[in-house]
């Protein structure tokens, strides 16, 4: 490996550090890392807010609906619209999908400068080197943030 090779394997190293710790604050993992790629993932949450939210929706829309006839309904009706409005949000839950997240670069890194929006410093920074690859399945241009040292991405 000669040193431009080398010295451009640390770069996308360092990429990789920055754009894996930016995306483990959003709560992926890292599952699998090479030279080229990292494949992080996000596991599927259970939200108690939308299923209180479905708890009280199913049965309130029936009482409203019940009401609105003059007629009313028994425990045994409300109890049971209780569970349906439960059940629909577990199906929901177990049919997610944990978000799967690929993210790939180029095996060269340019020396041409660009530049980047960094959402740490909240601000467009210049880098003064960029490599290109994809998030998903956007193609981006990458960079060091001279300021936080994070790798940042910007849309190309």
């Amino acid at each position: 490996m000669t040193a431009i090779d080398a010295e451009s394997a640390q770069f996308r190293e360092r990429v990789f550090d920055g754009l894996c710790l930016h995306y483990q604050r959003q709560g992926y993992n890292v599952v699998a890392r090479s030279a080229l790629s990292v494949q992080l993932m996000k596991p599927k949450t259970f939200s108690f807010a939308w299923a209180l939210l479905w708890l009280v929706t199913v049965p309130g829309v029936f009482i409203l609906y019940a009401s609105s006839n003059g007629e009313g309904l028994s425990d045994s009706s409300l109890i049971l619209l209780l569970g349906v409005g439960i059940a629909v949000y577990l199906v929901h839950y177990l049919t997610k999908r944990n978000e799967m997240l690929l993210i790939e670069l180029t095996l060269s890194t340019n020396e041409e400068a660009g530049s980047i929006w960094c959402e740490h410093d909240q601000q467009m920074v210049d880098v003064a080197r960029t490599i290109r690859g994809r998030i998903g399945k956007r193609n981006v241009i990458c960079g060091l943030c001279p300021q936080c040292g994070l790798g940042i991405c910007g849309w190309s």
